[in-house]
């Protein structure tokens, strides 16, 4: 067995750390590869893993790729607003749409300058990839030329650290780094960003709001910034896929006003869920959350409104009796969230702070509850599951 190492390529710390998880979860699709561990790289990550021979795991890994992206990208018809429906009278127009682990998004999310479809064409590109083309992500890549012509700009998904506070149509945005990998004519594509893609599909907690004004998408996933053997990798790796799955039992929603739930209420929510898996003090002081969220305006601007990293060790300020109620409750969870986000800014802030008074706010949010006839009987059911089981 021969001892071989996958990189990220570098674009911003935040897709980087996307990419990692979806070399991860390459791996652990792979046939012929055997996980090790993680090292830190010059520009990233480096994941270590066993196989016979670096021929047989291109091959492989070229037909994992394939087998992962295939069932992923799709068009889809989406509706113009109401006033440009009624100007072209009914007409449509087709999006592209990137489904992974059941959550669907527009891959038109992109920087001024950067390419309509560059997003689209390379996971679909990568769902074709041949093994020559694996060979990217044997190299270490740094995407910091800085280009002035119209190129493949980063995704707004997959780099919010350098759209944050901004719109699709600042000056500078022809100033971003060119993620190309290659290049067949006037073709170009990028394997690390479908790599990044999959990372955020697979291994991120991911919560969409849609209103009149647009769509909101809200991101959690987690990171590691140290060497970590098996078995810190395997629970890096789990927390995310644990993430993901989460998803399905919030799902997306609509809200008619802008829905008011902050970086610290992201992390009272997936809390629960870092703490049951990574159940060791000393794993979680390794691990560390990514928080985010992305505007997309109807009348097309784009913006970054948060962007954080904190340490995992925050979820263990969670009470165990909590953090039971709240995984048994998962499936029903969805209705607190939409009804009441201010109990998880509330708690989000206490395991920020670790100050008391926040942590009996957040009770007395939930308590407050059970008694508000606007509310529905599902989430004051929850309400009640989750006080009875508060104590610390």
């Amino acid at each position: 067995m021969k001892h071989i190492e996958l990189y990220t390529h570098y674009v911003t710390p935040t897709f980087t750390k996307l990419n990692l998880l979806g070399l991860l979860h390459l791996v652990q699709q792979s046939k012929v590869a055997v996980l090790e561990g993680i090292k830190l790289a010059r520009y990233g990550y480096a994941v270590n893993v066993l196989a016979t021979s670096e021929d047989e795991l291109r091959k492989d890994l070229a037909e994992t790729i394939i087998n992962v992206f295939k069932p992923v990208l799709r068009l889809e018809e989406v509706a113009e607003t109401k006033t440009e429906k009624r100007k072209a009278r009914g007409k449509r127009e087709a999006r592209h749409v990137a489904e992974i682990d059941g959550f669907s998004i527009d891959t038109q999310f992109l920087y001024s300058g950067g390419k309509e479809t560059a997003l689209f064409k390379s996971m679909k590109h990568t769902s074709e990839i041949s093994e020559h083309e694996v060979e990217h992500i044997f190299k270490q890549v740094v995407h910091d030329k800085r280009t002035s012509r119209k190129g493949s700009s980063p995704s707004l998904l997959l780099a919010p650290d350098l759209g944050k506070f901004s719109s699709s149509s600042i000056p500078y945005g022809q100033s971003y780094p060119d993620i190309v990998d290659a290049k067949e004519g006037k073709d170009e594509w990028s394997v690390c960003t479908a790599v990044a893609m999959l990372g955020l599909g697979v291994g991120s907690f991911k919560l969409h709001i849609t209103s009149d004004r647009g769509s909101t998408y809200f991101f959690a996933f987690p990171s590691i910034n140290t060497n970590a053997g098996y078995s810190t990798t395997r629970i890096l790796y789990g927390v995310g896929r644990r993430l993901s799955a989460m998803y399905r039992h919030i799902k997306d929603f609509r809200r008619d006003e802008r829905f008011e739930l902050s970086t610290a209420g992201i992390l009272a929510l997936i809390s629960p869920i870092v703490k049951d898996v990574a159940v060791s003090s000393q794993v979680l002081s390794t691990v560390g959350l990514n928080l985010f969220d992305v505007e997309l305006e109807r009348k097309g601007g784009q913006y970054v409104r948060q962007v954080a990293s904190v340490s995992a060790t925050y979820a263990t300020r969670l009470p165990n009796g909590l953090t039971s109620a709240m995984l048994a409750m998962l499936r029903s969870l969805r209705s607190l969230v939409v009804e009441v986000p201010e109990f998880f800014n509330a708690l989000g802030e206490y395991l920020l702070s670790g100050d008391d008074t926040l942590y009996i706010e957040a009770l007395r949010i939930l308590a407050s509850v059970t008694s508000d006839r606007q509310l529905s009987d599902t989430t004051k059911r929850v309400a009640k599951f989750l006080l009875s089981n508060a104590q610390r």
